[in-house]
Formats: C-alpha cells, structure tokens, sequence
C-alpha cells in the first residue's frame, strides 16, 4: 500500500510497507517514479588491487537494501523546519534514516545509515538510482548535464531531443577511478513545458561519481546511475551520515535552472573576486625546463629569461614552471630540493627576478600525490627521501601494505603532510619571491586510507587533497594575500582555495567537433573517434560553455587553452604535438583568438605560437589594454549568425562594443550577424585584427541591426566601434 506526503507543493510517495520512497512530483512534474531502490548500499568485499582504482574495482560486495521493512514514518520539528524522516531495517542489521527537507523548487535529502550486526563489516559506496523522465517525453526533452560531454561515438550534438541519440548513453561519464567533478548536476529539460528536472549530490568529504546517465528499458524512463564513495569500518551501534541529496524541478529557461540548482552549493562556496575583470585577466605561457619528448626550447633557465621580454611582447603576464623534465617528472622527490625539482634553485630565482621586472608574475606547478621511486631508465638517481623508512604520510591500503599508484601515495589528510607543504610554500614565497602555484593531481589519490592508527575515518582522505588547500590558502594568504591559486581539478569546491581553475581536458573532443582536422601525425585518432570531426555547431558550444560557466563555483575565473603541457605531451610523438600540427595554422589562429576572447583567463605551452607570434601578441594585448575587453562584459548570447560554422563574440562597455569572428572552415562564405542592440556601430567601425578575406560590410536599417561579412579561408575579423 502506498501513502504520499504534500508539503511546500511537493507530494513524496513510499510504501508502507517497506518503507521505500518511490516517486517524487511537484504540480504536474514528475522528478522521479522508481522502478528500482532509491538507495543502496554495498559492503564487504575484497579490493582487487593495490592502485588507483582501490576505491572502485571491489569484488564480492554484498548489496544492502533491496529488502527493507518500514520502522517510522512521520513529520518532525527541526530548527523551525518541518523535516519528513522515515526509517526502515534493511538486511545484515542495517538501518537506514532519511530525512527530507522540503523547499520551494528542491527537496534536500539525508542520509543516516545505522549498523546494529555483531561483525566488523566495511562500508564501500552508496548507489544512488533515480528514474526521471518517461520514455513518452523524450521527444520533447533533452539532456541537462553542464560540464559534461555527449558520448564520442557519435556526431556531437548535444542540444537534441533524448529520442535522437544513437547510444542509450546519453553523456561521457568519465574514466576510472576519477569521479567526474563538473557541477554534478544531472537531468533533462522539457522544451516545451520550459521545464528543468534535476538531481545532484554535495559533500566535502565523499565523492561522486555519475556511473550511467541513459534511457533505461527496465523502467522506461531516463536513468541516472551515481555512485557515493563513503568507505569505512563499522562495529555495532555505530552510525554514518551522507549528505546531501539534491531533487530540483525548476520552471523556466535551461540556463536559469542550472543557476537555481548551483546556488545549492553556497555553503561551500565562500569566496568572492573583488576585481573579477583584474582576474579574467590572467594569461599564461607554461613552459618546461629541461628536455621533454626530445624538445628542449628552454634547456636552462638562461634561456628562459632570453625569451622572457617576447613571452610579455606576446601579451602573457604568467609564466607557469613545470616540473623539470625527464626527471622527477609528475612525482615527488623532495618540495625542498629546488635544484631537481625545477632544474636549478639559482636559475629560478633569477627568471623570477626578471620576470618581475618586465610585470610577468611567476607560479610554480606544485606535485602532491606520491614520491619519486626507482626506476630502472633513469640511471645514477636516488629514491625521494620521502620513501626511506617509510613515511608517516603515507595512506594504507585494506591489506596493511602502503597504498599506491605508480609511486607510494600520500594521505592528504595527514596534518603533518599538510603542515610540511605550508611551510614549503611559505619557503618558495620567502625565498624565490614567487607569485602563487598550480596544484596537479589533487584528486588524485582518491581514495580511502584504511589505517586504523590514522585517528581519521578511511573516507577522510579521498577529498582531502582538494580539502587541504582551504588551510594552506588561510596560512599562506594570511601572510601573502595576492598569492595565486590556480588548480586543475573541477567541482564544488575549488572556489574556497582556488582564484583559477584550469580547464583541464573538457576540450580535448570539443575542438575537433568543432572544426574539420588537418592532423597529418595522426595524433587526433589516438583519442576520438574521427566520427565527431566538424559535427559541433557554434551555438551549441556556447550554449554548452555557458552552461558550464553558470554551474561554476562563484568566483572562480575559468581559465581555458587550446594547447597545454598535456595536450602536447598526450601522442608521446618526438617532439610531441601542437594543436596547429592537428588542426593547421589557420583554423589554430581562429581557436586561439576565439579563446582568448571568452569570458575567461587564457592559457597556452610554450611552442604552441610559433608561426603566430605577431598574431598572438595583437590578440592577448588587446585583452589587457582595450577596456571593452578588460573592464567589459562577454555577451555571447546576444549576436547570431545565419551560419552555424562562424564564431560570433560580441563584447560591450558603456557604448563601446567589439565583435570577434572567426570561420571554423576553410571555404570562402559570407554570412549575415544580427545583434539585439540597435546602435551598436553608430560611431562607425575600426577594423583592427585581420588576416586574409575581403573587408566588405552591408549594414541595414531593420528591427535591429545587421551585418554581412564575406569570409575567406578560416578568417579571423575583429571590429570595433568608438576607439
């Protein structure tokens, strides 16, 4: 027998008898009507392996709650609040409270797990399955997943109807072991009805994992499939709370409900940008030192400083250092050992010296994960001292053995590990007068440390390596407060440390959808499928990108690239690969100056320019001296063009306006731009960036106003009025 609850609009059904929550509406919406378990829980077990996946590749789990029995089910008082708890007995002698929280276009759940059985037993993950939409509205409804991408094994297209897609996998959900950060905010959105159905999760301590987002022929509705890693022992009487689960239904426009949803995350979200456009302003040229895939450009720090006055002729006001190549690489060997870590103690101090004299501000990319260990092509180098001995930061595995990857793992929990690293930067701040960091591989080791001496819960350290730079920031920026903080990791909660977020490999697949590939190496097939080449309009990457960016944390400047250290390193070719190698010179140009004109901080790997140097230096300039961009607002929104293979930026600031166009292929066009603003260009137009085509403008008087362009080749145009 079935009873609903009715508050705030909402009506949550269960069944008596089992006490299972089956269905969930508000109005005339439907968030979720279960075929399956809400909740489960899977425990025991023997963990395969002593590497990276640990957390995930679990064999032998036993699945708690597909047989439950209602205990309780009644509304109660908290702080003021009216909180429906219901509480049900599942197998083995667990029980599992829920509490739900009803508010105006969400409904908040948490989750108490209880344990009354005479054996220890290990708590592993939770499963999380809601069945959203029926099959009957896939017509009308499409994929709401900000962040993340469409499957690779098909043209992207990510704005069509459910119905259309080929795969019953509808997004990318993301290799092991890593759970796919983004927003975590899943759904779909009826089109016709203007209407958003979401779920998400948020927790500093347990991570997510988005296991399947598809349309599902047992229940016939749009499955979500979530993993919640929360492994810990459990004696009897003992209890864990999860939290929190994340039901939305939100009425109006796509980018309105992602916004609605987000706003949930602002009790981890703390920090704001006083000068949001001094920050957008944060362009940076990565560069290694030392050789790496047999390319050395910089094999000292000598020949760094020589190119540092065309690296700031360029536009770029950050140099990123990398960790010295071949050696240590992306381990550890010891944060004190300058001179093999970066190559050179005395070097880096002087580049940083000069590089402040030119107004360049120098960070240095900061290894966390495990120790540099022997390895059998690298002759005459000694292990990390971190390894001797063993090491008190050092997390456990289940079996008692030191946890690992390819190199023993810290346990970012540790608060000696985390002391040791606050006095290690403060060091490289005092001493070299560096600018900030960039922290790689945060998540890396996520997860549990099974160390029953820890005096921590196995859980704690999975997102201790993102948690842990909320106290390194309070240290260092008490004392240094314009120190940066620049991270590559996604999600929730980088905007408590970090200033930057690195737009790690989202645009690896996007790239090339958006434009065809020259790739006479072959590098781009290593990856994607060629399937996706060229099949992404320009709408729809900024409807995706906008999306994105309105998932964000607040404050949190998105800074994005087109080439970085991975990029260029993935193939593994001599002398690795380039994105102008992949794409030609003329469609980079056209990538490079479309990013460096999004809303955004830009990014680019020493080498990446060559050809385009001039180029380069006339774009990223115009970024810090025009104040339409430095001081103005990005609206992409509000220009569109009859050709969906045409980038269209329009920038504003008081009554100035400027407009980037870029031609995604490599066929003369012309194409018609319509902007919402009537007066945009009545103090006429300023060409000031072009290469190749034919300057022909056909202005007409209409409703607002419009503009024909001719274009050549992969044109770049830029126009601006009032200068």
């Amino acid at each position: 027998m079935q009873k609903t609850i009715e508050r705030k609009n909402w009506e949550l059904t269960y069944e008596e008898q089992n006490g299972q929550v089956i269905g969930l509406k508000k109005g005339g919406y439907t968030a979720f009507c279960q075929k399956a378990p809400l909740l489960t829980f899977f425990t025991g077990g023997i963990c395969l392996h002593n590497n990276q996946e640990q957390m995930s590749e679990i064999e032998g789990c036993e699945e708690i709650g597909r047989k439950t029995c209602l205990l309780s089910a009644d509304m109660e008082k908290e702080k003021d609040e009216e909180v429906f708890v219901i509480t049900s007995r599942m197998e083995q002698g667990w029980t599992l409270t829920s509490k739900y929280y009803f508010e105006e276009n969400q409904v908040r759940q948490r989750c108490i797990i209880g344990y009354d059985g005479e054996e220890e037993v290990k708590m592993r993950y939770a499963c999380w399955v809601t069945d959203g939409v029926g099959e009957e509205d896939y017509t009308q409804c499409e994929v709401l997943a900000p962040g993340y991408q469409p499957p690779f094994y098909e043209p992207l297209k990510p704005f069509r109807p459910i119905s259309d897609y080929v795969s019953e996998d509808l997004v990318v959900t993301g290799a092991e072991p890593y759970p796919v950060f983004f927003s975590g905010l899943t759904g779909s959105y009826d089109k016709e009805r203007c209407c958003a159905n979401m779920g998400w999760f948020v927790s500093e301590y347990f991570p997510a994992r988005l296991i399947g987002f598809s349309r599902n022929g047992e229940s016939g509705r749009l499955r979500r499939t979530i993993h919640i890693y929360c492994p810990r022992y459990f004696t009897k009487g003992q209890q864990q709370e999860i939290q929190e689960f994340y039901y939305g239904i939100f009425e109006g426009s796509r980018l309105d409900a992602i916004k609605a949803a987000s706003s949930s995350y602002k009790k981890i979200w703390t920090r704001k940008v006083e000068d949001y456009p001094a920050a957008r302003n944060f362009k940076i040229m990565e560069v290694t030192i030392g050789e790496k895939l047999m390319l050395s450009p910089f094999p000292d720090f000598d020949a760094l400083i020589e190119k540092l006055p065309r690296i700031g002729e360029m536009g770029f006001n950050v140099i990123e250092v990398m960790p010295r190549f071949p050696f240590p690489g992306y381990s550890v060997f010891n944060w004190r050992d300058l001179d093999t870590t970066y190559g050179s103690e005395e070097g880096l101090k002087r580049m940083i010296e000069e590089a402040h004299k030119l107004g360049i501000r120098v960070i240095l990319d900061v290894v966390l994960h495990g120790p540099y260990e022997y390895d059998s092509k690298v002759v005459g180098l000694a292990d990390s001292p971190h390894t001797l001995n063993g090491s008190p930061w050092y997390a456990k595995h289940e079996s008692g053995k030191d946890a690992k990857t390819y190199s023993h793992s810290f346990d970012m929990s540790h608060p000696g590990y985390v002391s040791y690293l606050i006095e290690t930067l403060l060091g490289y701040i005092e001493n070299l007068k560096t600018d900030g960091f960039r922290f790689d591989a945060q998540h890396w080791n996520m997860f549990p440390n099974w160390d029953r001496n820890s005096g921590r819960m196995p859980y704690e350290q999975m997102l201790a390596g993102i948690r842990m730079t909320d106290k390194i920031r309070e240290e260092v920026c008490g004392r240094y407060p314009n120190t940066v903080f620049y991270t590559e990791t996604n999600g929730s909660m980088v905007s408590k440390s970090h200033s930057y977020r690195y737009n790690y490999d989202l645009y690896w697949a996007l790239w090339g959808a958006l434009a065809p590939v020259e790739d006479v190496r072959s590098g781009y097939s290593l990856f994607f499928n060629y399937i996706i080449e060229n099949t992404l309009t320009w709408p729809d990457y900024i409807k995706w990108y906008e999306e994105l960016k309105a998932s964000m944390p607040e404050g949190v400047v998105l800074v994005n690239h087109i080439d970085s250290h991975d990029y260029h390193e993935r193939t593994r070719y001599i002398g690795g690969q380039y994105s102008r190698e992949i794409y030609g010179q003329d469609i980079h140009r056209v990538f490079v100056g479309m990013t460096a004109f999004m809303d955004c901080g830009f990014m680019s790997y020493y080498g990446a320019q060559i050809g385009n140097e001039d180029y380069y230096k006339r774009i990223l300039n115009l970024r810090e001296k025009d104040e339409v961009f430095y001081r103005g607002t990005c609206r992409m929104g509000e220009v569109s063009c009859d050709d969906e293979k045409t980038v269209a930026l329009l920038w504003n600031y008081q009554d100035k306006w400027a407009l980037f166009v870029g031609n995604l292929e490599r066929k003369e066009k012309a194409v018609r731009l319509s902007f919402e603003e009537e007066d945009i260009w009545k103090d006429g137009a300023v060409w000031d960036l072009y290469t190749g085509g034919q300057r022909e403008w056909n202005l007409r008087e209409k409703t607002g106003k419009e503009v024909t362009l001719h274009l050549r080749g992969a044109d770049c145009l830029m126009v601006r009025n009032g200068m």
